[in-house]
């Protein structure tokens, strides 16, 4: 149900772009994290300094996406008490992370690929250009948007009172709901 109010939310963007390759790039690392922490099997983030290497030259402007990710798996590796049910090693991860940043320069571009995302943001003409960039906003299919997620997550809080969930989870939702409040191209 999800997947087709997604898909009919975002009908306009879907289409041949490199945010498909993004958003594959994006669901393979995560799944190799979550593999990893429920192993800590270092074997599962050998493939991420790859991804990487792939995200910079399929899209640029999402490269920094790929750490933002792996965030709630470094407060996974802290223990504590009721929250934290999977301990991550951190050492392997912060490797898999230093080699992640450094591939991120096998690019046409060099640093400019890397930065272009700082760059971006703070320029208004790109802003007003780009409808990707532009906040959520109330008055079109945004509100919409922005209503539906408000009910989600009202009414996963409340599951989550039923459940016990890792740390790792409940940062990772909260941050990319934050994420998708910002742009349209974040959401």
């Amino acid at each position: 149900i999800t997947t087709i109010i997604v898909f009919y939310l975002g009908r306009g963007y879907i289409v041949f772009r490199p945010q498909l390759f993004t958003y594959l790039i994006l669901l393979l690392e995560f799944l190799f994290l979550e593999k990893y922490a429920k192993s800590n099997n270092y074997k599962w983030l050998i493939s991420l300094p790859i991804l990487s290497i792939l995200l910079i030259n399929f899209h640029a402007s999402m490269w920094m996406l790929q750490f933002v990710f792996m965030i709630p798996f470094f407060c996974n590796c802290i223990n504590i008490k009721g929250i934290t049910i999977d301990r991550i090693k951190i050492l392997p991860l912060l490797i898999v992370t230093f080699f992640m940043l450094l591939v991120g320069f096998i690019n046409p571009y060099g640093i400019h690929a890397i930065t272009y995302i700082f760059n971006s943001y703070n320029d208004s003409s790109i802003v007003q250009l780009v409808n990707e960039m532009a906040p959520l906003t109330l008055n079109d299919k945004n509100g919409m948007i922005l209503i539906f997620s408000l009910l989600g997550i009202m009414f996963f809080m409340n599951y989550l009172k039923k459940i016990k969930l890792d740390i790792r989870y409940i940062l990772f939702f909260v941050g990319t709901a934050i994420l998708g409040f910002m742009h349209n191209k974040t959401y």
